[in-house]
């Protein structure tokens, strides 16, 4: 990671707009998944949801909406090479499917 700083610090000039894409897209992947800490420990917390319960609606949906992001800014960045653009777009992928299954599971 140190490398990826070193980057981004202290040579600006090798940014460029793939590798801003692709870690815009690594950040909402790590909202999605915050999310679905969150949205899990207040589940185990509670003791559970109730069934249909808006709440944990609202939540899956806004974490679908958090990964459809992710995946559509890290696929834009993988134009060019760069450090990040297929863990972005693989975490971001990931993400989506775990809210695409905790919703079907609802």
């Amino acid at each position: 990671m140190a490398s990826v700083l070193d980057r981004w610090i202290r040579r600006p000039e090798q940014r460029n707009s793939s590798m801003i894409l692709s870690f815009l897209g690594f950040l909402f992947a790590t909202a999605s998944a915050l999310l679905a800490t969150i949205t899990l420990s207040r589940a185990y917390s509670s003791g559970g949801f109730p069934f249909r319960d808006p709440r944990l609606l609202m939540m899956d949906l806004s974490g679908i909406a958090l990964s459809v992001t992710a995946i559509t800014l890290s696929a834009l960045g993988t134009a060019r090479s760069n450090l990040l653009r297929w863990q972005a777009l693989w975490s971001s992928c990931g993400m989506f499917l775990f809210w695409i299954v905790s919703l079907l599971s609802d």
